[in-house]
């Protein structure tokens, strides 16, 4: 006797083949990111080295289905961010290098962490160096957030895309706070008598 599979276990797998995927999260650089000071008369661009360009972050969505893993790209959202983020602060031109050294992220208790070095020189003289050690609020839909609703089963649409937009969000708010931070930090370094 030859058997096969049951029409109801046939359905709901090919319901719920389209969501056995590998999701990418990745962001366009925010078209106005916000920059308290005006812009200066200084020419600036961002450098970051290949492997921090080409850094992606992967994990699994264990609340939108095991079969589901994100695949983040950091790299090359921080390079769209900082490059935003230099055009609004900064003339194009190369008197100031602004490198970026990504060190670490990860997504732990709801949130997005992110570790970068940052360095300015000028004529080839280092005016700037600080790391930032930055971590977005919880967000709901995201491993370890003791506030996300839990979802069960496979083909539960509704928590894939959660964890997309919630992993979006922590995402730009990292990206921000960084940038934010450095470019407030940087301004009264290059004038001083602004301090």
């Amino acid at each position: 006797m030859k058997r096969t599979l049951p029409p109801l276990v046939l359905a709901i797998f090919f319901l719920a083949w389209p969501q056995l995927a590998c999701h990418t999260i990745s962001l366009p650089g925010p078209t106005k990111p916000a920059i308290s000071a005006q812009r200066s008369e200084l020419t600036a661009e961002v450098i970051l080295e290949t492997s921090s360009r080409e850094y992606s972050y992967s994990m699994g969505g264990a609340s939108a289905g095991l079969a589901h893993r994100f695949e983040i790209e950091v790299g090359p959202t921080l390079v769209r961010y900082a490059n935003a983020y230099c055009a609004r602060a900064f003339e194009p031109g190369a008197e100031l290098m602004i490198r970026i050294d990504l060190k670490r992220f990860s997504v732990e208790g709801g949130a997005a962490h992110l570790l970068t070095e940052f360095e300015v020189l000028r004529a080839g003289e280092q005016v700037f160096a600080k790391s930032y050690d930055v971590s977005g609020p919880p967000r709901p839909g995201l491993p370890g957030n003791p506030n996300r609703e839990l979802s069960v089963g496979v083909a539960d649409v509704g928590s894939v895309g959660s964890t997309r937009e919630s992993l979006r969000r922590t995402l730009h708010d990292v990206m921000t706070l960084t940038l934010g931070s450095f470019f407030s930090d940087l301004r009264p370094e290059l004038n001083p008598a602004s301090r």
